[in-house]
């Protein structure tokens, strides 16, 4: 494996002027686990336990503050707010009424269901898919392909719906 690009620039003017050569069991660490970031406009890098401990210290608050704003492609339209439903297997299927469901897909065996939901959100399909189709149909809000919903969101969590730009965000 290549591990130049685990090097300092510093580090690279170094080997290239041949003042110096880059010790190869310092990129391997970099390479397994680090943490790089800037502050007070000075270039930070810390290697296996410090990188975690920094991690956790410095950048812990981006996952807690972070909003993740999912987007997919509305299939139709609709601003809606609600709870959310992860349904993964038929039995997830119950206890639906006014949730949004988030699913990989959805099926056939949706249908009986669908009318009780505010919104479908999908982590796969397009305008043509299942989901499309029966949202169109049923005239339920619907955003598909968003490739990581069932992911991000939990059940119980809040979101809401932009349909005119394709986003589902996580509200508090």
């Amino acid at each position: 494996m290549i591990y130049i690009f685990y090097a300092l620039p510093e580090e690279i003017i170094e080997l290239l002027s041949d003042k110096k050569k880059i010790n190869e069991n310092l990129l391997k660490s970099r390479s397994k686990y680090s943490v790089a970031f800037v502050k007070d406009s000075k270039f930070n890098l810390y290697i296996k336990e410090k990188a975690e401990r920094i991690e956790k210290k410095q950048l812990s608050y981006i996952k807690e503050k972070a909003t993740p704003i999912i987007t997919g492609r509305a299939s139709y339209v609709g601003d809606v707010a609600g709870k959310v439903k992860i349904v993964m297997r038929k039995d997830d299927l119950k206890d639906i009424d006014g949730k949004i469901i988030v699913t990989p897909m959805t099926s056939i065996r949706f249908v009986p269901f669908i009318k009780k939901v505010k919104a479908i959100i999908t982590d796969e399909g397009g305008i043509a898919c299942h989901a499309a189709i029966i949202s169109r149909e049923f005239k339920i809000p619907c955003i598909t392909g968003t490739k990581t919903a069932t992911k991000v969101l939990r059940n119980g969590d809040i979101v809401e719906i932009n349909s005119e730009k394709g986003e589902v965000r996580k509200i508090e």
